[in-house]
């Protein structure tokens, strides 16, 4: 439970200052922002943050260098085949949140792009921590981002097409200012919000 309670802190701690950058953002920069899309955009972000929380990325008061890298695919999978499937999941999310709130997302070729990408990005940063770069991560990832999409499919057709924003083309610069502005938040930030946090908690 440890563990669980570590993530929850740092999704607070990220979601502090994220939430009403990007409220802010969403207000000024883009249209077509309903109450029901902000509050799924929301959810993407605490998702976001939570993600950024297990998979471990550097943040500021703790860099190191591990050139650990695993570049064999595969064998490591069947090994460990309770963390082959956590890190599937972990990616399910992704992959049916991208297609409702983003429409550029409605295409399978980008969704799962976007998953590798990520997954190739957490995987680089993870150099600057004591965890390891693991090609079998970046399979599983994007694996799990298929199988989002695939699973989003099934309720898409339901979704309220005007849930989209009204500029159709904003869309990658929305989600690239979310990705960005919590990865900064979660690097630069959050650490220091989430020591003060559990100092509370153990007082």
């Amino acid at each position: 439970m440890l563990w669980l309670l570590s993530i929850l802190i740092d999704v607070v701690s990220a979601s502090i200052i994220c939430v009403p950058v990007i409220v802010i953002m969403q207000n000024t920069l883009f249209e077509g922002t309903s109450l029901k899309r902000r509050v799924v955009t929301i959810l993407f972000v605490a998702y976001f943050s939570a993600v950024l929380s297990i998979v471990g990325i550097p943040s500021i008061n703790a860099l190191t260098i591990d050139l650990s890298i695993n570049i064999i695919p595969i064998v490591d999978m069947i090994n460990g085949l309770k963390t082959t499937v956590l890190n599937i999941i972990l990616f399910i999310p992704l992959g049916f949140l991208l297609p409702l709130i983003w429409h550029n997302f409605r295409s399978a070729k980008n969704t799962i792009l976007f998953g590798f990408g990520l997954s190739l990005i957490i995987e680089i940063s993870q150099i600057f921590t004591y965890r390891a770069t693991d090609i079998d991560d970046l399979i599983t990832n994007t694996a799990g981002t298929l199988l989002g999409y695939l699973i989003a499919g099934f309720v898409n057709d339901k979704w309220s097409n005007n849930f989209y924003l009204t500029d159709e083309t904003q869309g990658n610069k929305e989600l690239m200012c979310i990705c960005g502005i919590t990865f900064l938040v979660m690097f630069l930030i959050a650490p220091f919000i989430s020591g003060a946090l559990w100092e509370i908690l153990l007082k």
